[in-house]
């Protein structure tokens, strides 16, 4: 996403005097399937893309044979562009009145009525896993590396005061160059992002506790 970079723009910091941002969004484009196999474990599809600024994006898709999860491994190239600028990955689920759930590093929050008077309601920092949830569907993802997400749309600089109804869109919010204090004024280079997706039809904040840090933290063998 691009835009943003009018002389004090709220998406640069709070003020309702300032002007709405202008944004431009750029979705991947030029996506093919490169390979599906067939592994031990489960079934592997491979995939690339690009987008305004990220010449590269290469996905690769494990569904599990005897898990029910489903990881994601985004490796991104990204090119150094100073004009205001975001990336985000959508994970658009088919959810038309969601209930949002998000876990903080002792508890567990729902944002539409869990949080203080004048908290951000744009985006959010979660520590293992962020859940949508309607009737007999939840769904859920592990940010491995990238913590912020936002819920139903991507940050516009609007400030919203109450967390309104949102679609059931969860964006995972990877980087910007929004800001001028302590923040790089452009960021470039190879990444990689990884999430891990689970779903039934109630997942209680504990298993997704236990499912999440079992994923960020994997067993690992000494040698």
């Amino acid at each position: 996403m691009t835009g943003g970079d009018e002389p004090a723009s709220r998406v640069q910091g709070f003020g309702f005097s300032t002007p709405l941002p202008k944004l431009d969004i750029h979705a991947a484009s030029g996506g093919r399937l490169l390979s599906v196999t067939k592994e031990p474990f489960g079934t592997v599809a491979r995939l690339e893309s690009s987008a305004l600024n990220t010449p590269h994006v290469s996905t690769e898709i494990i569904l599990f044979d005897s898990q029910k999860k489903i990881l994601f491994t985004n490796r991104v190239r990204k090119t150094s562009f100073l004009s205001k600028e975001a990336v985000y990955f959508s994970f658009p689920f088919a959810i038309d009145h969601p209930q949002f759930r998000y876990d903080l590093q002792s508890g567990f929050i729902d944002p539409a009525h869990d949080q203080m008077p004048g908290a951000g309601k744009e985006w959010f920092s979660v520590q293992h896993w962020v859940e949508a949830k309607e009737g007999g569907v939840s769904v859920a993802i592990v940010p491995v590396d990238a913590p912020l997400v936002t819920l139903g749309d991507i940050v516009r600089g609007s400030w919203p005061k109450d967390f309104t109804e949102r679609s059931g869109d969860i964006f995972s919010y990877v980087m910007n160059n929004y800001y001028f204090t302590n923040w790089p004024a452009a960021q470039g280079g190879d990444f990689t992002f990884r999430y891990v997706l689970t779903s039934d039809r109630d997942l209680s904040p504990a298993s997704l506790s236990q499912f999440a840090r079992a994923e960020m933290a994997p067993p690992y063998q000494a040698i």
